[in-house]
């Protein structure tokens, strides 16, 4: 991880800005477009920062639902950095961009959204042990965990972190955490739930997007 440390600095608050690049990696280990992620399936795309409060509030808001319903989603995060003097860096430390790059990992090689969100959730239970918990939550979710740690401390999982920054900054995403639904803005947690729209009479806001996903794709209910 030295190269990757190299590029960050100390902590902050959970927003920030990032580069340009408009390549998506594809969801559960394919590269693919957007379009073709998304096939008939409801595309639910977090833009986090993995140890930001925000971002946890978000995915234990959603996460339970889009297990739930893991067969009619796809499911795929994004990360955010900010830039101070001119460096990279992320917001919660060098430990944050170690536990985005492990998500990462997670992200390509996952089989399915369900296994995908098991992995972010048991980092999630205890943010302040990302990434020191990531081998012990790539074992609960089910992954090879020496291949996902070789991702995670190899040149593959600094690739796509910055290719995950340069997709956030292309996006114009810079609050931790922002929840779009097949590339429309549905809501965004920035120390308080803001920007939901119709969600915001919802004190349940998984409740709120489970309607919206039905919505979109009645055979998912």
């Amino acid at each position: 991880m030295q190269r990757l440390l190299a590029l960050l600095l100390r902590f902050g608050a959970c927003a920030g800005v990032s580069l340009k690049l408009p390549e998506r990696f594809g969801l559960y280990g394919t590269r693919q477009s957007s379009g073709e992620q998304r096939g008939h399936k409801v595309h639910v795309e977090f833009f986090v920062m993995s140890k930001c409060p925000d971002a946890i509030a978000c995915e234990r808001a959603f996460g339970p639902v889009l297990q739930e319903m893991s067969d009619s989603v796809n499911v795929s995060f994004e990360y955010i950095r900010s830039t101070r003097g001119g460096a990279a860096e992320c917001m919660h430390g060098p430990s944050e961009c170690e536990g985005n790059v492990q998500q990462l990992c997670a992200q390509a090689e996952a089989g399915s959204a369900a296994q995908l969100l098991d992995f972010v959730l048991c980092q999630g239970q205890n943010p302040s042990q990302i990434p020191q918990n990531g081998e012990e939550c790539f074992a609960h979710a089910g992954y090879n965990t020496s291949r996902m740690m070789a991702c995670a401390d190899g040149a593959e999982g600094q690739d796509m972190l910055l290719k995950s920054f340069d997709v956030s900054q292309s996006l114009g995403v810079r609050v931790s955490c922002t929840v779009q639904i097949n590339g429309q803005a549905f809501c965004a947690h920035d120390s308080d739930w803001v920007d939901c729209g119709a969600c915001d009479a919802y004190a349940d806001k998984g409740l709120c997007l489970r309607g919206r996903i039905c919505e979109l794709d009645p055979e998912a209910c």
